[in-house]
């Protein structure tokens, strides 16, 4: 059977969700996103969903506080709850990243973003549980928190569902057809799209996709532990969430009796996975060893229980940023992908990037700061996050750092 449509997304997660949405705002109708397996499924079912704003790089630091405007007021955007809980979100630092730190802080002040400057002093009154006499300084978002990346992909999609968008889940992609004109249909294994427009949001499967186009995408995929705690007794309220460059560790509540332990450990992060051969799995000793990690650094999880582990899988990039753009090669064909671990935070944000390149004649002018030609131009995007202040201790490359 043969479909039309004005656009095609392939890929049901958090940002081919997003740019749904938003293509439903510029008065776009015929959309049909397709789904490999269900909406949700891949990176975005697995995120830790942390929504904080620390980068070294405004444009990304606006981006950032753009996510969590949007999470902290769903419903009343979308119609859809995204379960956004407010904690607070501290970095730890020392003299070694001091230094990058106030960089961080002073781009939040121009942006008008509630962070400040913490002495050691001052981190104790936020993390009475903190155990670690290495960590002397940190910067504290006080409206940073977390959302349910699901639900948040759920209700962009139900938005735009409501709007005139197509779901087809289940369906795999085989083939993108092209002509002289450019792209002109997707095949799958169980219908035939034709279109003019085509989105990759394929996540860990967008290399893959960017082949079938004929378009070449430097993305590799890598997994991200994370094991969850359950915490001796209820919390009155939940403790910010925590991330400890030092120890390569991040740390969040969950609900009032759990924890979520995250690992940004340049081992880990740079081991690479074939996502058609991914099991999520539950690897035993790695919980351990980040159970430890973690506990070296708060009190509170000491006498804990391990409840469970899992992991995700990230699409990465030479950079550690995601491609947004629109191809110079293939007419019709546009790249949404390579998200590096940024993806939810960031998602409302390339929603808007993205819709541009394909609604406006002039688009978003931060979409050329994502363009995939920046690799072959060697103009790599610049900017220290959370994870990447890891390689201050472990010296490590600045190729293939993911976030949390």
């Amino acid at each position: 059977m043969s479909i039309r449509a004005d656009v095609v997304i392939i890929g049901g997660g958090i940002v081919g969700a997003s740019i749904a949405f938003h293509l439903v705002l510029e008065g776009f109708r015929r959309i049909v996103i397709v789904e490999r397996t269900h909406l949700g499924a891949g990176s975005t079912g697995r995120s830790s969903g942390v929504l904080r704003q620390f980068y070294t790089n405004k444009v990304l630091v606006d981006m950032a506080r753009i996510g969590l405007n949007y999470y902290s007021r769903f419903e009343e955007i979308t119609g859809s709850p995204s379960d956004y809980t407010k904690t607070g979100f501290l970095l730890a630092g020392n003299e070694a990243n001091a230094e990058t730190l106030g960089l961080g802080f002073r781009l939040q002040q121009e942006l008008g973003i509630r962070s400040r400057m913490l002495a050691k002093e001052e981190i104790m009154e936020y993390l009475p549980s903190l155990l670690r006499t290495d960590i002397t300084l940190g910067l504290y978002e006080e409206d940073a928190g977390y959302a349910d990346a699901h639900a948040s992909c759920l209700g962009f999609i139900r938005y735009a569902k409501e709007h005139g968008a197509a779901i087809m889940q289940g369906a795999r992609v085989l083939a993108i057809a092209r002509d002289a004109d450019g792209v002109s249909g997707v095949r799958t294994d169980r219908d035939t799209i034709e279109t003019r427009t085509i989105i990759n949001c394929g996540g860990p499967w967008a290399a893959a996709i960017g082949h079938l186009a004929g378009v070449h995408l430097p993305i590799e995929t890598s997994r991200h532990y994370k094991v969850g705690i359950a915490l001796p007794s209820p919390m009155d309220k939940p403790f910010p969430i925590f991330s400890d460059p030092v120890r390569s560790v991040y740390i969040r509540p969950d609900g009032k009796r759990l924890a979520i332990l995250g690992s940004n450990h340049p081992d880990d992060v740079r081991e690479k996975v074939d996502p058609e051969l991914f099991r999520d799995g539950d690897d035993g000793g790695k919980a351990a060893e980040l159970w430890s990690r973690c506990s070296d650094s708060l009190s509170l999880l000491q006498n804990g229980e391990v409840v469970g582990s899992w992991s995700g899988i990230y699409a990465v990039t030479p950079d550690g940023f995601p491609i947004l753009d629109k191809s110079d090669q293939v007419k019709g064909f546009y790249s949404a992908c390579g998200l590096s671990g940024h993806g939810f935070k960031l998602a409302p944000a390339i929603g808007q990037i993205v819709t541009s390149l394909v609604a406006h004649s002039v688009p978003d002018p931060r979409a050329r700061m994502f363009r995939l030609s920046r690799f072959e131009e060697n103009d790599l995007i610049d900017s220290v996050t959370t994870s990447a202040l890891s390689r201050l201790k472990h010296d490590q490359p600045h190729a293939s750092e993911v976030e949390q």
